[in-house]
C-alpha cells in the first residue's frame, strides 16, 4: 500500500467520525459496535504502517549516508566534511559518533536478550509435570501409627517394603481405615502405579469427609504427586496452592521450597 493510499483511507475514516455507533440518537447494536470497532483496528494497523515506512525509509537514508563516507578519507578532509554537516545540521553531524559509541552496546544488549529468551523458551519447553515429580518426590516414612484401629500385617509390610504383601493385606481388610487406603497408595506409588495411588487417595479424602480425618495433609500432598507423575499438572497446581496457602499444612514447608518457577510455567500448561 502505497502512502497516498495511507492517508486517503485514514482521511476517510476521520471524515466518517461522526457516524460511530452510539454517538447518534439511534443505539448501536452488536454487531454493528463490531465492524466499528473492526475498522477502528484496521486504521490504526494503517497508521502504524505508515509511521513503520517512514521510520525505516529515514533509516535506509541513513545508513546509504554512512556507507558513502566508509572511504578513507585523510583527517583534515574529514574534519572539513564534519564541520560542514554540522554547520548544515547540528542534530546529524553527530549522529555517527553517537551510533558508533552505542552500537556496541546494543550489541551486547541484543546478544544478552537473545540468550534469555533462548533460556526462556528451553525453561518452559523442558518443564514437565514428570519431571518436576522426579525432582522432588520422596518415599513417604511411616514412623507413627495413627488412627484409632491398626492392620497389622499391612503396617509391618509397607514396613518392609513388600508391597505384594500390602496389596494382600488390604484386599483381606473387609474394615478398611484411613491407614489401610494411605499405605496402599504409597506402595502403588513406589511401583509406579499411579492411576491406582490417585483412586485410593481420593477415596481416602472423601471417606475423611464422614468422620474423624487421619491422613488428611498426606493424602492431598501425595494426591498431588501422583497428579505430576501422570502429567496432569492443572490438579496438581490447584492441591499445591491449597497446602501453600495453610501454614498449618504439615506438607506446607514442603511445597514452600518446590521451584516457584516450575510451578508457575505448570500453572501456565
Amino acid at each position: 500500500m502505497t502512502p497516498d493510499q495511507h492517508e486517503s483511507i485514514v482521511d476517510q475514516f476521520d471524515q466518517r467520525k461522526g457516524e460511530k455507533p452510539g454517538d447518534g440518537p439511534t443505539p448501536a447494536n452488536a454487531e454493528t459496535q463490531e465492524e466499528w470497532d473492526l475498522l477502528e483496528m484496521a486504521v490504526d494497523a494503517i497508521r502504524l504502517h505508515a509511521i513503520t515506512d517512514h521510520v525505516r525509509n529515514a533509516r535506509m537514508r541513513f545508513e546509504q549516508e554512512q556507507r558513502d563516507l566508509e572511504p578513507v578519507v585523510p583527517v583534515g578532509k574529514l574534519a572539513d566534511m564534519v564541520d560542514a554537516r554540522r554547520r548544515s545540521s547540528p542534530a546529524l553531524a553527530v549522529v555517527p559518533a553517537v551510533r558508533r559509541r552505542i552500537s556496541p552496546m546494543l550489541q551486547i544488549a541484543a546478544a544478552f536478550m537473545v540468550v534469555v529468551v533462548s533460556a526462556g523458551i528451553i525453561k518452559v519447553a523442558s518443564t514437565r509435570p514428570e519431571g518436576v515429580f522426579d525432582q522432588n518426590y520422596t518415599e513417604y516414612q511411616l514412623s507413627v501409627t495413627r488412627g484409632t484401629d491398626v492392620s497389622d500385617e499391612l503396617e509391618k509390610a509397607y514396613q518392609r517394603r513388600n508391597w505384594a504383601g500390602v496389596y494382600s493385606a488390604f484386599d483381606a481388610t473387609h474394615t478398611r481405615t484411613q491407614k489401610d487406603y494411605f499405605l496402599t497408595a504409597m506402595a502403588r506409588m513406589e511401583q509406579k502405579e499411579y492411576y491406582e495411588a490417585i483412586s485410593l487417595l481420593k477415596t481416602l479424602i472423601l471417606y475423611n469427609k464422614t468422620r474423624e480425618p487421619f491422613f488428611e495433609d498426606e493424602a492431598e500432598y501425595y494426591l498431588a504427586m501422583n497428579y505430576l507423575a501422570t502429567g496432569q499438572a492443572a490438579p496438581a497446581v490447584e492441591l499445591f496452592d491449597k497446602i501453600k496457602a495453610d501454614p498449618r499444612h504439615t506438607y506446607h514447608s514442603v511445597v514452600e521450597q518446590m521451584g516457584r518457577l516450575d510451578l508457575g510455567i505448570l500453572r501456565m500448561k
